[in-house]
């Protein structure tokens, strides 16, 4: 953030509650509800609302996949009237924006999985499709910039080209930057 913020570019750190307290669909809400809160205070940060972004690594690249490119009504921390959570653009870095290919493929544990998204993939694809980014993907999602390592043995390379392919299907400015030989 100091980085960023001493190019010139305003950076704001969220933080999120407890998801074995609160449930995973709250810390979605949170980062919806701190992107309302910037543009609410952007006179008085010098920030221009119309140019907020959004960039997560790992499990808050795919927290901020959700609130990015899942829009009202989905039960993530829906706008109230007069407000927006949308952002201008995003940068996603290793995240994993399927939870069910990482299932299907052994690469997510399932007591990881269980605690995480609260039930195994074979008794609720229902919900590891709810938790899935490409699940709200429809063509008015902001560019995206995503960037994935080759040897990321958390997740998969597999995860960010999924996405990219999800997203230039729906005619969506996407680029992918594959990091050689960077985990």
């Amino acid at each position: 953030a100091r980085f960023v913020a001493s190019n010139g570019v305003a950076a704001v750190l969220i933080d999120l509650r407890d998801a074995s307290v609160v449930g995973f669909d709250s810390q979605i809400a949170d980062v919806k509800d701190a992107i309302r809160w910037i543009r609410a205070r952007a006179d008085l940060y010098n920030i221009d609302p119309g140019r907020i972004g959004l960039l997560g690594s790992s499990s808050g690249g795919h927290l901020a996949s959700l609130a990015a490119y899942a829009g009202n009504g989905e039960g993530f921390g829906d706008d109230p009237p007069g407000t927006s959570s949308r952002v201008g653009a995003c940068l996603f870095l290793y995240g994993p924006y399927d939870p069910g290919a990482l299932a299907a493929s052994g690469t997510l544990q399932a007591p990881f999985a269980m605690w995480y998204l609260g039930g195994d993939p074979t008794a609720s694809p229902e919900t590891y499709a709810r938790y899935s980014a490409a699940t709200y993907v429809d063509g008015s999602e902001p560019p995206t910039l995503l960037i994935h390592g080759t040897e990321d043995v958390l997740v998969p390379l597999e995860q960010a080209e999924r996405l990219e392919a999800c997203l230039n299907e729906a005619n969506v400015p996407v680029e992918l930057v594959v990091v050689p030989r960077l985990g």
